[in-house]
């Protein structure tokens, strides 16, 4: 946090200077805004990472119906988005849509609510 003030002063002692000096202090005006915009949108991000808010804006209509491990590193994956359902592919390199499925599957009990937790736990295994 320290070293964001310094760069903040950093920034503005300059733009300070041309406007006193009444040199052209538009582009230091300029300059100012763009800093100030940077810092505050670093600041956010920092915020949303280790509060964990971004979690609450992903995943919340996406579950996973069912899996089944065709190989070492190989799953599929049946997912539902909505009302509608998805057989994915997944390997160790790649994702692939494999149909969209007309007669949805029926969701067990106690399936996981949370995508993508629950797919990179799989994805360890």
């Amino acid at each position: 946090m320290k070293w964001i003030l310094f760069l903040l002063a950093m920034i503005a002692s300059p733009v300070m200077a041309t406007v006193e000096k009444g040199v052209d202090a538009n582009f230091g005006s300029v300059f100012a805004s763009l800093a100030v915009v940077i810092v505050v949108i670093f600041i956010a991000a920092t915020l949303f990472k280790k509060t964990h808010l971004i979690k609450h804006f992903t995943g919340q209509d996406i579950k996973m119906v069912a899996h089944l491990s065709v190989g070492r590193n190989e799953k599929i994956f049946v997912v539902q988005v909505g009302e509608q359902q998805y057989l994915l592919g997944a390997s160790a390199s790649q994702i692939n849509l494999l149909d969209k499925l007309d007669k949805p599957l029926e969701v067990k009990q106690g399936a996981p609510a949370n995508f993508a937790q629950s797919f990179s736990g799989m994805m360890k295994k």
